[in-house]
This record gives structure tokens, C-alpha cells and sequence, in this order.
């Protein structure tokens, strides 16, 4: 049992040194223009490409910037992309061409509205956890 609860005990660790290293991150880029640094194009491929030094496609378990449709050079949330699969149902209907689902992890604007919003979820806070829908034309790989 001991041992059970050390072994969760370290894992809780790493998860809050991996948030910590997310909250650095974002820190980093809202004190920085990403979009005048690194400007990111859509491909037909359901993918970004960017002009900085990370030109590798999207892949699942990325951690990614997301970004507001209203305001492309702010930040509003850090996930793990989950799927480009146009096929995939993020509440109730296909992503599509050029979206991807993502697991909001650390929220930054808590009151954005969803692009695809859907019951319960309206808004970026709501999101914590659950998959939701977000253009890749609107997302970013984290850079270490």
C-alpha cells in the first residue's frame, strides 16, 4: 500500500513540474508576438507549417498553444492534441478538414468562447479536461 502511494506521490510530481514547465512556457509566449515571430500558415493537409524554427507537422500528443479566432495573436489555452482524424466526433459531429480535437490543459483566457461549442461545454474554463474542437490554422506546437 505504502508503495502504491509512493508511486502515486511521483506521479502527481511530474505532472506538476510539466504543468510548471507549461505555465513557463506561456508565460514566455504572451511576453512575446508569436504571430510576428513565427507566422503560421494552414496546409491542405490538415496541418500547420510555421516560419520558425519548428516546420514539422502537427502529430497526436502534441502539446499545443491555442489561439482566439477574435484575436489570432493571443493565447487562450495549452492542450494535448488528441486527433486530425477529419472523421473523429467531438461533441456530436466530425472535426472536419483543418481541425483537430484537443484536451484543454492549462487554461489562460477563461472566458473565450468555444469555437464549436456544445452541452455543457461554452467557454475555454468549461473545457479543462474534456476533448473539444479547435482549427488548426489557430494552434501552435509548444516548443520546448
Amino acid at each position: 500500500m505504502k508503495a502504491k502511494f509512493a508511486q502515486q506521490e511521483e506521479q502527481i510530481k511530474d505532472q506538476a513540474r510539466e504543468l510548471a514547465n507549461l505555465k513557463a512556457y506561456l508565460e514566455q509566449q504572451n511576453g512575446h508576438n508569436l504571430l510576428n515571430q513565427s507566422r503560421i500558415t494552414s496546409t491542405s493537409s490538415n496541418h500547420i507549417s510555421t516560419s520558425s524554427s519548428s516546420l514539422r507537422p502537427l502529430k497526436e500528443g502534441d502539446w499545443i498553444s491555442l489561439f482566439s479566432l477574435d484575436e489570432p495573436t493571443k493565447v487562450v489555452a495549452i492542450g494535448r492534441l488528441q486527433s486530425l482524424d477529419p472523421s473523429t466526433i467531438v461533441g456530436g459531429q466530425p472535426l472536419g478538414s483543418n481541425w483537430c480535437e484537443v484536451l484543454v490543459q492549462v487554461v489562460v483566457e477563461r472566458d473565450e468562447h468555444l469555437i464549436r461549442p456544445y452541452v455543457p461545454l461554452q467557454t475555454i474554463a468549461d473545457s479543462i479536461g474534456a476533448p473539444i474542437a479547435w482549427p488548426t490554422k489557430l494552434v501552435k506546437i509548444c516548443e520546448d
